[in-house]
Formats: structure tokens, sequence, C-alpha cells
């Protein structure tokens, strides 16, 4: 189905050789990704095709950020160090992790996970008061603790990167898509 669109399309810009100063993009997950299906579009055409960008997301965000003429956030690597420091203020969290080496290593991907579900500091108190009142039909005593516990460390992580300037992954995606709702074709010009 894609390679036929790409076909009818570059049909269209054969036509109309303007159409090739916007760029089909294709966004994709991964570079492996982008790779394999830039093999697969020229194995299907036997050739190269002018006016295809096949993009990861991360690399479209940068692009549009680049557009808009706004830096990327910054400090994405550091969101797990400020995540681990914050959990081992935790006491539901020290007692099962403290001993191990590492082990405040998995906290950084479930607070990342929590944060790109859309849990927002602002959220905090509401999604707290859900888990203390439900949390017991659920899950024990200590489980419910410890979830507790872990929408703090992510609130308060969230918190602490927008407080120094910082920002992650979801912050450099949720910027992207804020410019090109505001104004698509200044910022991702495309077909």
């Amino acid at each position: 189905m894609l390679l036929g669109h790409l076909n009818e399309l570059a049909a269209e810009a054969r036509k109309q050789p303007a159409l090739l100063s916007r760029p089909v993009r294709i966004v994709v997950p991964s570079r492996s990704l982008r790779l394999h299906l830039g093999s697969a579009i020229v194995r299907h055409r036997k050739r190269a095709m002018a006016g295809v960008v096949i993009q990861t997301l991360h690399s479209l965000a940068f692009e549009v950020l680049e557009r808009a003429g706004e830096p990327a956030p910054l400090g994405m690597p550091l969101f797990d160090v400020v995540a681990q420091r914050l959990a081992r203020n935790e006491r539901p969290l020290r007692q099962g992790l403290g001993d191990l080496v590492d082990g405040y290593a998995a906290v950084a991907g479930t607070v990342r996970d929590l944060l790109d579900a859309g849990l927002e500091p602002e959220l905090f108190e509401a999604v707290d008061e859900a888990l203390a009142a439900d949390g017991p039909r659920a899950a024990g005593r200590a489980e419910v603790e410890r979830a507790r516990s872990l929408v703090r460390v992510a609130a308060r992580t969230e918190a602490v990167m927008r407080e120094i300037g910082l920002g992650r992954v979801s912050t450099l995606l949720r910027r992207a898509a804020d410019l090109i709702a505001k104004d698509p074709e200044r910022v991702l010009p495309s077909r």
C-alpha cells in the first residue's frame, strides 16, 4: 500500500516538479526501520526516489524545532540521575531497591513511562488519591505504597526538570507537536 501510494506521488511530481519542494515524509519508529524502508523503496522502484524523506519521530521533532528557531531541550541524559536520586528518598522504594546494585535504575524507566503516559505534576494529587482509594482493591498495601511512591517520584522528577530548565524526549515531542499544530507549512513543509 505504501509503495503504491509513493508511485502515485512520484507520478504527480513528474507532472509538477515544484511539488518536490515539499517532500513526502514517512515517519518510522526506529533507525533500522528507516534503513529497511529506504532499501525496500529502491528495490521496488529499481532506482532512487527524489522528494521522499524517511525519518524517525525523534529526527522529525528535532527538525521541527530547528525550523522554528528553537533549541532542543537540554538535559535528556540527566533525567535518569534525577529520578534515581528522588527515588532514594522514598521509603517504600528504598526497602525493595536500596540493597541492590543499581537497584534504582528500574525506577527511572517506570518514571519515564508514567510521564510519557501523560502524568504531569499538576495531576499528582488526583492520581495519588485514586491509588489510595482504589489501590487496596487491586493490590496489597506494600504494592499500593510503592505505586504511590513511584507517582511521587515521577511528579517531582518532572517538576525538577522544569525548574532547572531541562527536558526529556517527551518534552521535545510535545513541543514539536505544538509547533506543527500552530504552523505546519512553516515548520514541516511536506505533502
